[in-house]
Formats: C-alpha cells, structure tokens, sequence
C-alpha cells in the first residue's frame, strides 16, 4: 500500500496536468493531441483554480525538498500574477496584486527569516534578530522581540499601522540626522528604521560595500522594497524594473534559484537566475523566452529533470501571451516521457507525448509524428505476461482515446518475442489480417493439420469469417489458407458421403459430380503451387516442430488423387474399403515430420486410417 501510495503521488501534476486539458488537435487516424485551455479574460475563476491545483499537487510529488518548493511556490506566484480576485471573483487590481505578492513573499521567506531571526538571538543581537523579522514580513514577531528585549516604545511603533510607523520613523531618523548623531547610531537600529520609513538607501549602501557578508536573498530585498515609500502608486512591474536596475548597479542581489546558497553560488558560471524571477520579469516585460523561464537549473539542482518544467510551461502557454517553438516543445516533452518511462510510468508518457504546450496550431504531420511516438513507447512497453498492472494502464489510454488496436499490435509482438506463435496471430488479427495469415501458412497450419484436422477446419472456418476487402486476395491465392479451407471441407465432405449406404447414394449424384469437380480444380491449382522462401521475422519455442510446406501439399495433391477416386467409386454406386492394406498400413509422410508429444495436446499421430491425410482416404476399386 505504501508503494503504490507513492507511485500515485509522483503522478499528481500529470493527473491535475489532464483534468484540465483539453482535445486540441485529432490526427487523421483520430489520435487526440492534448493542451491547457487559454484563460478566456483576467476575470476568469478556471485559471486561478488551475493553478490552485497545480501547486497543491507539486507538494505531494516526490520531488527533492528544495525542488519542491520551488515548484510550488512558482506556482503561488503564477496564481497571484494571473489569478482573478478571491474576493470578489472579478480582476484583481493592481494595489491588491501588490499586497498579495508582499504576502506570498513573506510566507515563502518564512523559513529563511526564521533562521535569520535564531542566528541573531544566538550571537546576542537584539536589533538583527529585530531587523531579520521585519526584512521577512513578520511585523508581529519583530513586534514581539523588541517588546521581550525590553524595548517598548520600539515594539509599539513596529506594531502600530503602516502610515504611523512610518511617520514615526520619518521623525526619528530627521531629529538623527539635524543632531549631528546619525553617525553614532548602531547600524541595527538604523536598519530598522530606514526600513520601516521605506527607505533602501542603508541597505543598498550595505550591498555595495561588502556583496559576500550581505546575508538577505533577493527574495526578501525584493519583499522589503514592495514596502517603499510609494508602493500604493505603484503596480508590480514597476517594482520589477527597479530591482534589474538595482542589479545593475551593484545595488541588490542577484535572483538565484532557492536551491543555492550565497556560498555555493558563483556567478561566473551559474547563470541561471531563479524560475520565480523570471516570472516575474515575463509579467512585467513580457518578452522573456518561455525556455529561459522554464529551464530546469532556474528550479532544481538537477540540471535535466524536466518533470516541472513540463507544467510550468504548459501553465504559463494557458494564462499569459507566452509561446514556445516547436523544438523547445518537444525538447520538454521528450525529455519527461523519458523520465516518466524510466519511472515506471509510461501510460503517463503516452499522455505527455500527445501533449502539446507551445499554445501554437499544430500541422497534420507533426501530428502523426507524435501519435508515432506515442504508439512505439506502447509498442516498447505494454506486456500482460510480466506486468501485473497491464490491463489497467490499457484501460486508462483507452478512455483517453487511444485505439485498442495499438494493444492487440504490441501484444502480438511480445508473443513473438516470447515464441507464443498462437497469441501472436490471435492478436495480430485483430490489426493485420494479412500478417496473422501469412503466421498460420507458415508456422501453426502445417503442423495443426498433422494432429488434428478437425481442429485445423475450426480456425479457417474462424479466420473464413473475417476476411474481407485487401485479405481476400491473400486468402484465395493457391499456397494460401483458403486452398487448404476448401481441401478440408472437401474431406470431411467425402467422407460423410462415404458413410452412406449404398441404396441411398443415388441420391447424391450431383453433389458427388460437384465434389469431383472441386477436386480437380484444387488438384490444378496445387500442382502450380511455388512454395515462398521462409518470411517470419519472429520467435518460435524450440518445442515448436515446423513442418516444411512443400511437404502438406505434396501429401495434399496425392490426397485429392485419391479422392477423385474414391468419388469415382462412388458414383459407379460401389462401397469404400474399410481396409486397404496396401494404403492403410502406410502412415502419411507428414506424420513423420511431427514430434511424438504433438503441438495441439494430442499424444501421437496415428496411422492408418487415422493418419491424417493417406489413412483416412483408403477406397476399394
């Protein structure tokens, strides 16, 4: 239970990915081709449900804990972009998209801030602790410090409301600043005040000085100067366009993904800014490449791991402008049907690989290229005799509008990998008529007929019944089964004749004359037979006796021989020989081609009147 707990988890993006997508494209053969619907306006609820969804599901992946939150909180951030107003379910405006990024900052750097506030109470800097608390949002524990420090007053005006504290702070920064003392103020209390004034000017001046020792991330520099003097007149890509030109300047840290820390990073080499900044920077400006914002090192310390990258993209396709070619497509899609393969789950990379997430029109032919590459990795994959499983992943593709043909094709094929000859012409009827007809000719026909004819009657009379429009041709030529069809009918129907007795045979002269007449004409088209070289291009079990083909119709043309005569006979109103020593005793030569414990159950071949074509043809002239 608690394994396939996990292997249900793994697939929750891809199960959120389908219950929101739509049919965008069938190919001529009516193979769906996938995408997420467009958001209609800003106003439209789906979208922010969408993404909802999408970031519940990223917690319950089995994704790297860095990895994971990165993820979800990506898409918490896609959400308060492109959501629509909780609140009022319409468009949200500009002053609220503002607070509620300043929110989701906060809750992402709570852990950080929460480290940042331990280490300062641990080396006993009231102040820092204080600051740490206030950089991360949390008014309330930075409140609660300096109240517990024995700083009142301080803990009153951080708790007071924004326009007051920072009024209070304009004040007591001026009186500094005309006294002549600024200079002799600690920095940590000079930190806190620039900030809750809303000013930067401190901690840009700090930045600059020493980048190394400065120990605040982008994400909650950037969360502090949403708090700048004018934020209420200002819209989010504003902000945006400050903090590049911040980073420009020397003036900011750079956005690097949350996996890294400020010791591992190298800037020289670690280009990749983080996934949420780009974001960002794709609504504000909105001329990021949708790769750039994607790319799996902007996320995850695995640098090929495309597994979020498959849904951050397909999101951002659906609710913003941005596109993505062709080639990047496919590099995305390629690359997680990969690794949902690899994983065991490859009715979920069937799914991914009829997904298309560019937000483009798609032509026929790259269309049926990735219905092609769909069908091989069932081809590849589907087994019931060594996958438990099987069936119900058959199921699942088949609601999804694969056609079960493609499972009769790939089971054929695993037969015949495995030497099941019969499961393999059973299956690949159902695809190929032609190809499971030319399997009976040459590997079960030969040998069915040495054990049991009746048998053999009951598969043609079967096969008979199917055969239509491209397979006629192949089933009516002479070294087909439909020759060896009509010889079979024609023996058992002489041999009924045989069992009737002499006064009523009269009664049967016409269809002695058209029996006759049928043995002849098959005789003709027998004697021409050219036997074809060997053309399976599959398994057979080495308990498996292939009998040559030139040999049954060798037998089969001695056989019609002999019972033209037996009609002959018949029609000069004589009896059939219960006992001809001289054919009966002699068992056929086929019979001699065949292993003693048979292919079809039976124990042995008989003979005389019981082989299988000689015996049972004797006659008295």
């Amino acid at each position: 239970k608690a394994s396939s707990r996990k292997l249900d988890q793994s697939h929750a993006l891809m199960e959120t990915h389908k219950k929101h997508s739509i049919i965008m494209k069938e190919t001529e053969s009516k193979i769906p081709l996938f995408t997420l619907p467009r958001k209609c306006s800003d106003s439209d609820s789906s979208a922010s449900t969408m993404l909802k969804e999408f970031s519940d599901s990223s917690t319950m992946c089995l994704f790297e804990p860095s990895t994971q939150h990165s993820v979800s909180s990506t898409f918490s951030l896609l959400s308060t972009l492109y959501g629509s107003d909780e609140v009022t379910n319409g468009e949200m405006n500009e002053s609220r998209r503002v607070e509620s990024l300043s929110i989701l900052l906060k809750r992402i750097n709570s852990d950080d801030t929460a480290l940042a506030v331990s280490s300062a109470q641990f080396s006993g800097d009231i102040y820092g602790s204080i600051f740490a608390a206030l950089s991360g949002g949390d008014n309330a524990k930075a409140s609660s410090i300096a109240l517990e420090s024995g700083n009142p007053r301080l803990s009153l005006m951080i708790a007071s409301s924004f326009p007051q504290a920072r009024s209070y702070a304009d004040a007591q920064l001026d009186c500094w600043h005309q006294s002549g003392a600024e200079t002799h103020v600690p920095t940590g209390i000079l930190r806190i005040f620039f900030l809750m004034s809303g000013s930067m000017s401190v901690e840009d001046q700090m930045f600059k000085s020493n980048k190394s020792s400065y120990g605040i991330n982008w994400m909650r520099n950037f969360g502090m100067r949403l708090k700048s003097r004018c934020n209420m007149e200002r819209s989010i890509s504003s902000f945006v366009n400050q903090y590049n030109a911040c980073i420009s300047s020397g003036l900011a840290p750079s956005p690097k993904p949350l996996y890294v820390d400020n010791v591992s990073f190298n800037e020289s080499r670690d280009t990749n800014n983080c996934t949420m900044y780009q974001v960002l920077n794709h609504y504000a400006n909105h001329d990021r490449d949708l790769y750039e914002i994607i790319a799996p090192p902007g996320h995850t310390i695995f640098r090929h791991d495309y597994s979020a990258s498959f849904h951050l993209s397909s999101a951002l396709v659906s609710i913003s402008d941005a596109t993505m070619g062709f080639y990047k497509d496919t590099l995305v899609v390629d690359s997680v049907s990969t690794q949902l393969v690899t994983m065991g789950s490859w009715e979920w990379a069937v799914y991914a690989t009829l997904c298309v997430i560019g937000g483009q029109k798609v032509s026929e032919p790259f269309a049926h290229a990735r219905s092609l590459q769909a069908k091989n990795i069932i081809m590849r994959n589907f087994s019931p005799s060594t996958d438990p499983l099987a069936n119900q992943r058959r199921e699942f593709l088949e609601n999804m509008g694969i056609p079960s043909a493609w499972f009769h094709e790939a089971f054929a094929y695993r037969c015949a990998n495995e030497g099941d000859v019969v499961g393999y012409v059973d299956n690949i009827k159902r695809v190929s008529l032609q190809d499971a007809l030319m399997t009976l000719e040459a590997a079960i026909i030969p040998a069915m007929l040495l054990e049991s004819p009746e048998k053999t009657l009951e598969l043609l009379d079967a096969f008979n019944s199917l055969i239509t429009g491209e397979s006629q041709n192949h089933w009516e030529k002479p070294n087909g089964c439909g020759t060896i069809h009509r010889f079979l009918i024609l023996c058992r129907r002489v041999e009924a004749l045989s069992k009737v007795a002499l006064s009523d045979i009269s009664a049967y002269r016409d269809e002695i004359y058209e029996l006759n007449d049928n043995a002849s004409s098959l005789a003709d088209a027998i004697s021409n037979i050219t036997i074809p070289a060997p053309c399976l291009i599959m398994k057979t079990d080495f308990m498996l006796k292939m009998s040559p083909r030139d040999f049954l119709f060798s037998e089969a043309e001695r056989t019609l021989s002999l019972l033209r005569m037996k009609l002959h006979a018949l029609q000069k109103n004589r009896g059939c020989a219960t006992d001809a020593p001289t054919l009966n005793n002699c068992a056929s030569q086929l019979a001699f081609d065949l292993s003693c414990d048979g292919m079809f159950g039976t124990s042995i071949v008989p003979t005389g009147d019981s082989s299988i074509l000689r015996g049972r043809c004797g006659f008295k002239i």
